[in-house]
């Protein structure tokens, strides 16, 4: 799923890739173990996936965007983790005898989003 969005655009597919290396080093950085660093890395192409919903006169537009585009373009943001959030309810609620273990999870991923969402900013 994360492909597609990085397929859309040349650029879209190198940033996330630069983002996915420089989540991976500050997530080391921050003494968090090389599996959860790993773990960040392969799962940093979801971070953009909200893209898809952006148009690709806007997601391809070699100029500077202006301020509507700019506004359609932030809100791929927001599109993205309502993807990601229905997806992850779809699976927490096929789990639910694991609500402990999911608590967990669900902590550890509101830091690991802090690990992806600042590199991307950065870049």
């Amino acid at each position: 799923m994360g492909e597609a969005g990085e397929t859309r655009s040349k650029e879209t597919g190198n940033h996330v890739k630069r983002v996915a290396e420089y989540s991976y080093a500050i997530a080391l950085a921050c003494g968090l173990s090389k599996s959860e660093a790993e773990i960040l890395r392969m799962a940093n192409p979801m971070r953009d996936i909200g893209k898809i919903a952006v148009p690709d006169a806007i997601l391809k537009k070699p100029d500077k965007l202006d301020e509507a585009e700019f506004e359609i373009m932030k809100a791929h943001a927001e599109t993205g983790y309502q993807i990601l959030i229905k997806l992850s309810q779809a699976h927490l609620e096929s789990r639910r005898d694991r609500s402990a273990r999911t608590s967990r999870k669900i902590q550890r991923q509101r830091l690991s989003a802090r690990f992806m969402g600042r590199p991307s900013l950065a870049d």
